[in-house]
């Protein structure tokens, strides 16, 4: 038995192999993904507090008599 195992392994390395080296390279795409989505998250929440901080103003929009008097 431990002979069929050995050669079945032996006959699937390099499947074996690919495979890992493809799950690497993805791991290593979403690590460098990651950290820029994380940061904009954080400068969004931050923006967002300093604009309820600020509060907000009423701009009432202008007619189309008052646009063209002024």
């Amino acid at each position: 038995m431990d002979a069929v195992m050995a050669q079945t392994l032996s006959a699937s390395l390099d499947d074996i192999e690919r495979i890992d080296r493809m799950i690497a390279t993805a791991q290593r795409h979403s690590a460098r993904s990651r950290p820029a989505s994380d940061n904009l998250g954080q400068e969004l929440r931050r923006a967002a507090q300093q604009a309820e901080e600020a509060g907000f103003k009423l701009i009432e929009a202008q007619s189309d008599k008052t646009k063209t008097a002024a």
